[in-house]
C-alpha cells in the first residue's frame, strides 16, 4: 500500500505446507508473516517536461520483520540402521534491510526483485538432532545461518495492481 510518494508498506501472509510436496519427508505446517515499510527513491531516469509516471517505481530500501512458526518431522538415527521421526515446533524470526528494484507497467502491472541481510534467531538448536541439517535453515520466506545469527532473505515478485 502506497502512502505517499516514495513511501509504502508492504505485508505478507503464508501458509507452509498447504498443497505443496516439496518437502515430503519432513511433512511442514504452520504459517509466516513478514512486515515491512518501503522508501522508494526517485525514477532512474526522466524526460524533459514529463512527470513521474508511478510512485510504487524505483529501487528501495525496506526495513522488515518476519516471523515463522510450524512443525515438522524430524529424523532421527538410531544406530542400528532405524530412523524413527518425532514431530517438533520451529518457531523463528528475523529483522532484515533489503534492498530492490521495482518496475511498473502500465500502471498495472508490477516487477519486484531484492534481497535482505539482518539478524535471525530459530529454535533448531533445542530441536532433536539439530546437526544433522548442517547449516543454514530455510524457514519458508527467510535463512538462519545456524552458528552466526545472520538471517537472508532474497525474492522475485510478480504481481497486479490494485486501487
Amino acid at each position: 500500500r502506497s502512502l505517499k510518494p516514495g513511501q509504502s508498506i508492504e505485508g505478507v501472509l503464508g501458509l507452509i505446507g498447504v498443497g505443496v510436496e516439496e518437502a515430503t519427508s519432513d511433512n511442514p505446517a504452520g504459517a509466516y508473516i513478514k512486515a515491512g515499510y518501503k522508501f522508494i527513491s526517485t525514477p532512474d531516469f526522466a524526460f524533459k517536461g514529463m512527470k513521474y509516471s508511478h510512485i510504487l517505481k524505483g529501487g528501495y530500501v525496506k526495513p522488515e520483520f518476519a516471523f515463522a512458526t510450524y512443525q515438522r518431522d524430524i529424523r532421527s538415527y538410531n544406530g542400528l540402521g532405524i530412523n524413527t521421526y518425532s514431530r517438533e515446533n520451529i518457531v523463528a524470526g528475523a529483522l532484515l534491510l533489503n534492498f530492490g528494484k521495482q518496475w511498473v507497467m502500465s500502471n498495472v502491472f508490477l516487477i519486484d526483485i531484492y534481497g535482505g541481510i539482518g539478524y535471525g534467531f530459530d529454535n533448531m538448536k533445542s530441536v532433536q538432532n539439530y546437526y544433522e541439517y548442517g547449516g543454514p535453515t530455510y524457514h519458508y520466506g527467510f535463512t538462519v545461518g545456524s552458528n552466526i545469527p545472520i538471517a537472508l532473505s532474497a525474492g522475485f515478485k510478480v504481481g497486479f495492481l490494485t486501487k
